[in-house]
């Protein structure tokens, strides 16, 4: 598993993720959707569903069940800095 940090809001990948998370029309354009909390990981994980991607925050690396769902995971973890995240909800 590789961990990459994300630190632009103008990264193709921070634009991607902002167009599934606020664009109903790109997530069934792209036929993926966005689960949000470790809770939801977990509940995909444990039906044996594939996750695409992993973004997250530095803090919520240290979330007890992030290891779990990472267990599961083969593919690249991008990390998000807590100022993009703060903007997306602001």
């Amino acid at each position: 598993m590789s961990i990459v940090f994300l630190e632009s809001k103008d990264n193709p990948k921070i634009k991607h993720l902002r167009g599934l998370i606020e664009q109903s029309s790109y997530r069934k354009k792209q036929g993926q959707t966005v689960l949000e909390g470790t809770h939801l990981g977990l509940a995909w994980v444990e039906k044996k569903k594939k996750l695409n991607s992993i973004f997250t925050t530095e803090n919520a690396l240290e979330h007890p069940d992030i290891c779990d769902i990472l267990d599961e995971y083969e593919g690249a973890v991008f990390v998000i800095a807590e100022s993009l995240y703060r903007d997306r909800y602001t």
